[in-house]
């Protein structure tokens, strides 16, 4: 439910930035898919971490782990500050990378301050799901990326304003949460070994979190460059249905991690045998999202866009097929994670998101407009689905701990 309220956020915000037309709607879709790609680098790859290391230390010793929260927000602050730099020095050329056009690095500035906002929120989510506070997680993920972008849409009248907003309003929610969740009465520390373990962990599996974002941003920044900017918007908007899609698949991913590893430190592997079905049972339920969102796409986009997004309806047909193959990632993505040690998710996204890159600049010499993009995204979707197949056919062979 958490992740299907923040994607019909998303949604009611396209809706109102729609209003300010096409131009204003394209810019925002190709922001939000530069804050997207950037956010898993500048988290440094603590949203797997810090919920597999939290937890077992809460399992083993019943404590809050300080140490592990200061040490992750040490790396974000040491994130923000090198991604706030570059966007003050280098605003032109970021404009040029992200736009296509150095004429809109005023949308840097909120590019920068979203950022903020996106690594408040990774570290806060994940060390809160870490102590298995599962519904404090839920709360935290629906007032950030679901009231905040909303609010700030309510109360901007341009893309800059709206992004500074919901980047302000995430980090205060943030710091919120962990003034009341973290800054308690001390218990049991961490050692320093385990902190340094988390960071090893994070780090190895940084790139493949930068390579899952990546899957579905770069689309719209490549459509940017390849077929312009009003087309990308549609593809950011075809992404997002995309998101709709597998969101009731993200939550049952974000939970399987941790629990997994708790129950894996004591003992138990209750889990695996359902877990391991989760690929084939989320793109079934993908195969009846699709098809339902094909007939519907008409009405949704004249009711939230309007008739003059028209455009929209085809590109967002063709990206939301990749949705079904990325259905198998989302169901088996967290069995791999908890039971093995190597980063084997992180291999696979990488390995996806260079065939996207291939397959893209190779569809659209044959396929005008998004079509193109929209193969690309396709064939590094299907690439993900079958590596991960080979993945989860591997596990009867695990018992426990590492591969």
């Amino acid at each position: 439910m958490t992740e299907l309220a923040t994607v019909g956020a998303a949604l009611l915000v396209f809706h109102l930035v729609a209003r300010l037309g096409v131009a204003p709607f394209a810019e925002y879709q190709v922001a939000r898919a530069a804050i997207t790609s950037l956010g898993p680098a500048l988290v440094v790859g603590l949203a797997v971490a810090l919920p597999k290391y939290v937890s077992r230390a809460v399992a083993r010793d019943g404590g809050r782990a300080p140490d592990l929260l200061r040490t992750a927000l040490l790396l974000g602050a040491g994130s923000i500050l090198c991604v706030a730099v570059a966007g003050t020095w280098f605003s032109g050329a970021v404009a040029q990378v992200v736009f296509g056009s150095a004429d809109r690095s005023d949308l840097v500035v909120g590019i920068v301050v979203m950022a903020c906002g996106v690594v408040a929120d990774g570290v806060t989510y994940g060390y809160v799901r870490g102590r298995l506070l599962d519904q404090t997680a839920n709360l935290v993920r629906i007032l950030n990326l679901g009231v905040s972008p909303l609010a700030a849409a309510l109360l901007a009248d341009d893309v800059v304003s709206l992004l500074v907003l919901a980047g302000s309003f995430m980090v205060l929610g943030s710091l919120v949460t962990l003034a009341v969740v973290a800054f308690r009465p001390r218990l049991p520390r961490v050692t320093a070994g385990t902190s340094g373990a988390m960071v090893r962990y994070a780090l190895r599996r940084m790139p493949g979190d930068i390579a899952l974002a990546a899957l579905l941003t770069l689309p719209t920044i490549l459509a940017t460059h390849l077929v312009g900017i009003e087309e990308a918007g549609y593809v950011g908007f075809g992404t997002s249905v995309v998101a709709l899609v597998v969101a009731f698949m993200a939550p049952v991913s974000y939970v399987l991690v941790p629990r997994l590893s708790h129950d894996l430190v004591r003992g138990g592997g209750q889990l695996l045998e359902t877990a391991r079905w989760l690929p084939v049972f989320f793109a079934a339920l993908a195969v009846c999202g699709v098809v339902a969102l094909y007939f519907l796409m008409p009405l949704v986009v004249s009711r939230y866009l309007g008739p003059e997004f028209s455009g929209a309806v085809v590109v967002a047909r063709e990206v939301m097929l990749s949705s079904i193959p990325l259905a198998v990632f989302m169901g088996g993505r967290s069995l791999i994670d908890a039971l093995y040690e190597s980063a084997r998710n992180s291999r696979n996204l990488i390995i996806a998101v260079l065939v996207e890159i291939a397959a893209t600049f190779a569809a659209v010499t044959v396929w005008s407009g998004a079509t193109g993009v929209a193969v690309g995204l396709f064939c590094g979707c299907s690439a993900l689905a079958v590596l991960t197949g080979v993945a989860q056919w591997r596990i009867p062979r695990i018992e426990t701990g590492r591969v």
